[in-house]
This record gives structure tokens, sequence and C-alpha cells, in this order.
């Protein structure tokens, strides 16, 4: 992995659906962090795509106050349709980090 170039993608704090990223060829998904940040617990999917009918790639629930890191590493879960953030419920601040190969 030496020489890659890493690029971290943030959807603030927020309750409603985003794309995080658009469709890239070779696009890879590394890790997520994600945090909730209101109190009360979350439920939210990463997706790959760029719509909340894409397919669930990484399903998260959190509980009040709570973060989580989910590190896939190298070579990461391929993702070239891109990827959308579905809030279920909660509040949430998200970072995906990608990599294109």
């Amino acid at each position: 992995m030496v020489g890659a170039n890493i690029t971290y993608t943030e959807a603030t704090a927020n309750t409603t659906d985003v794309a995080l990223l658009g469709a890239t060829q070779r696009l890879r998904l590394l890790g997520v962090m994600v945090r909730e940040t209101a109190g009360a617990v979350a439920t939210l999917n990463i997706e790959h795509g760029t719509a909340n009918s894409s397919p669930i790639m990484v399903p998260i629930n959190l509980a009040a106050a709570e973060s989580k890191v989910i590190w896939f590493g190298f070579p990461g879960l391929p993702c070239a349709s891109g990827l959308w953030l579905e809030r279920l419920t909660g509040t949430t601040q998200v970072i995906a980090i990608t990599t294109v190969l």
C-alpha cells in the first residue's frame, strides 16, 4: 500500500441521505468512521451506488454517543458504482476512507 492515494470523504453530522462518492472506475472502500452526534441511537447503511435503492455494503447500528471505525484494509471493497449514505434513524457524522487502484 506504499504510495496509495487514500481519500477521506466526510458527510457532516445530519439526518439526510447523501451521495458520498460518484461512480469511479477501480474505487475501493478501505474503511468507514462513523459517530452518533445527537445522543440517540442511529442506524445507517453504506450502499454501493448513488441512490438509496443501491445494494447495502455496510449496515451500521450505533448506541447514543457511540463511535465506530470499520476497517476493511487493503485492497478494500470494490465500489466502482459509487457510495451512498442512507441514514435510517438518528444523526451521524460519517467519513469514508477510499482509494482508487
